[in-house]
């Protein structure tokens, strides 16, 4: 596993050549997975975070009725979904932690 240093020079590379999805899973990869999984883990895990990229993509250059208020409603409601996410993950990492700490 690379180092927090690493990734993130890596990962302004993979920008530089316009990979930026591949750059957020980098640096995803280093933050979320642990040091000794599986590569079959691994390569689930990109499998699975390119797929959710496509689909936001493919939700944000959907036309929709009612044109940019909609989509500033639909860009409004991703953000509010993916914030929750963001408190809801961080908590279960905390009880993660938490737990792993009583053995």
């Amino acid at each position: 596993m690379m180092s927090q240093r690493e990734a993130e020079e890596r990962a302004k590379e993979l920008i530089q050549q316009g990979r930026t999805i591949e750059a957020g899973w980098v640096l995803m990869l280093l933050s979320q997975a642990p040091d000794d999984a599986p590569q079959s883990e691994i390569d689930g895990f990109r499998h699975v975070f390119f797929a959710g990229c496509k689909y936001m993509t493919d939700v944000l250059l959907m036309p929709m009725q009612g044109g940019a208020r909609a989509q500033e409603m639909v860009i409004d409601n991703l953000q509010k979904e993916l914030d929750q996410f963001g408190v809801d993950f961080a908590a279960e990492l905390r009880r993660r932690q938490g737990r792993a700490g009583k053995h």
